[in-house]
């Protein structure tokens, strides 16, 4: 499905950096997402996920799209970077990195308060983020996909409710975050994974290449 943003879409998206869409992606594609991520943790943790914390499964769980395709085709849709563009207004999108957030037990929140998604990123600057639900609520909190199958569109700076994610178990939800053409590595302690990129060939400091991370969308193109 095609959506059209319209300037009602960015007015509000303006106003209170978050803004969701019902029905981008069907129940089936979901489902083939949370299966794929179900199975990248399984292999990168070597045994079975359900007994992890979630915050083992969070540091397992960034840039699941480098190990499968069907995740790959997610993360690098242009369906959801043509959507982000006009909303971050930003004429050039860029993969950041994703990351899986699944708890199957409970326990201690990934933050213990409402953090941006920049601050908690090891790239400067990121433009925002798309955050898809996988699994359902009867009662989902505010501010966070209210269903699966809808995408939560989210500024940089707009302080995410980290408590809320995974209060019921089991829960998963997915983060695709998006930078621009000029975003650069940097060093950032709040990040769990700031040294993640130096596997790449990355130190700090350097711009985003193409080979690790492409351009998704162009505007001008």
């Amino acid at each position: 499905m095609q959506f059209t943003i319209a300037s009602a879409h960015q007015d509000f998206f303006s106003d209170h950096q978050y803004i969701e869409f019902s029905n981008v992606f069907s129940l089936d594609e979901m489902k083939v997402l949370q299966d794929a991520i179900h199975s990248v943790l399984t292999q990168r943790e070597q045994k079975i996920i359900e007994t992890h914390s979630a915050k083992e499964l969070f540091k397992a769980g960034r840039d699941l799209w480098r190990d499968n395709s069907a995740i790959k085709k997610i993360v690098l849709s242009r369906r959801l970077a043509k959507i982000a563009s006009p909303l971050f207004q930003k004429p050039i999108i860029r993969i950041a990195y994703d990351q899986a957030l699944c708890s199957f037990s409970p326990g201690e929140p990934l933050f213990p308060e409402p953090f941006s998604l920049q601050k908690v990123s090891c790239f400067q600057p990121i433009c925002g983020a798309v955050i898809l639900r996988l699994t359902d609520d009867p009662n989902p909190p505010a501010i966070l996909p209210q269903k699966v199958g809808s995408a939560l569109f989210v500024g940089p700076n707009f302080p995410l409710p980290w408590s809320s994610f995974l209060q019921q178990t089991p829960s998963s939800f997915f983060i695709i975050v998006y930078c621009t053409d000029k975003t650069v590595y940097v060093l950032e302690k709040q990040d769990s994974h700031t040294h993640a990129l130096k596997k790449l060939g990355y130190g700090f400091g350097d711009r985003l290449e193409e080979r690790t991370h492409p351009i998704i969308f162009n505007r001008k193109a």
